[in-house]
């Protein structure tokens, strides 16, 4: 399970690198999804949106027209916490585990 971001997708301003390194990983997931298939090796990966860390843009900490503009992107209107992927990864383990017990 590889974990990427919606960045790797969508471009943004001043994270070019960034978004190249989760394109690679999206099409590496990809890649090895459809090479390994016929031997029964499942690989996913998990795309994350936009998350409240240190890193977060300047422009979703301020309110106001721009950072509401942004949110408005957002299905759920909110950025997410860290606390939520990391509940969303763990349920995608729980999943793959009762898969494999199959």
């Amino acid at each position: 399970v590889n974990i990427t971001s919606v960045s790797g997708m969508r471009p943004t301003p001043k994270t070019a690198a960034y978004g190249a390194a989760k394109a690679g990983i999206i099409n590496f997931t990809v890649t090895t999804a459809v090479e390994w298939a016929p031997k029964g090796i499942q690989v996913n990966a998990i795309g994350a949106g936009t998350f409240v860390t240190d890193l977060t843009p300047a422009i979703l900490k301020v309110p106001g027209k721009a950072r509401d503009d942004r949110l408005a992107k957002i299905p759920d209107g909110r950025q997410g916490q860290p606390a939520e992927i990391g509940k969303a990864f763990a349920g995608f383990q729980k999943y793959l585990y009762r898969q494999a017990a199959l």
